[in-house]
């Protein structure tokens, strides 16, 4: 991880104690004691079930670094710490017809796992809009949904016309 302030490690540290917790737990848990197991550290931890449950998706999704609390920052500072990979990222998106969003974060992350620390799925995503406006990014990628959403009027060459 890069060098975190001590009141971030401080965070990250009691996230990962309490994930660990709900892990140590439901290792020998019985089928379907999860929603439970969550209830029991969620009360132990001082934090929400769904807010525990929240870190652990992040924790699976990207890793340690994604339960780094951001006060103050911008998701997208992340990219922007790692230009080289943000601007991959947003090659493979904005080109005509390039990948869907989802695609174009897998093939970033395939390509710079040896050199940075791959961000969330949702710091992709909020990399992406913090650059294209959503409506841009679908007629760029599905030009015809976009017309049939955004131009449902069809445009007629009056000259080229025939009188009946």
């Amino acid at each position: 991880m890069d060098i975190l302030k001590p009141w971030q490690e401080k965070v990250v540290g009691k996230r990962m104690e309490a994930i660990q917790k709900v892990e140590a737990r439901l290792e020998g848990a019985p089928k379907g004691k999860k929603t439970a197991i969550l209830e029991e550290v969620s009360k132990e931890s001082n934090v929400t079930r769904r807010t525990l449950a929240t870190w652990i998706a992040l924790k699976k999704d990207g890793g340690n670094y994604a339960l780094v609390p951001l006060h103050g920052l911008s998701q997208k500072k992340i990219l922007d710490r790692n230009p080289e990979m943000g601007k991959y990222f947003l090659d493979l998106v904005l080109k005509k017809r390039g990948l869907n969003p989802k695609e174009a974060i897998e093939k970033t992350a395939r390509n710079f796992q040896d050199r940075y620390e791959i961000p969330s799925t949702k710091t992709f995503y909020n990399f992406l809009y913090s650059r294209v406006n959503r409506n841009e990014l679908l007629n760029l990628q599905f030009p015809e949904i976009w017309n049939r959403r955004h131009a449902p009027y069809v445009m007629r060459n009056w000259d080229e016309c025939e009188v009946n």
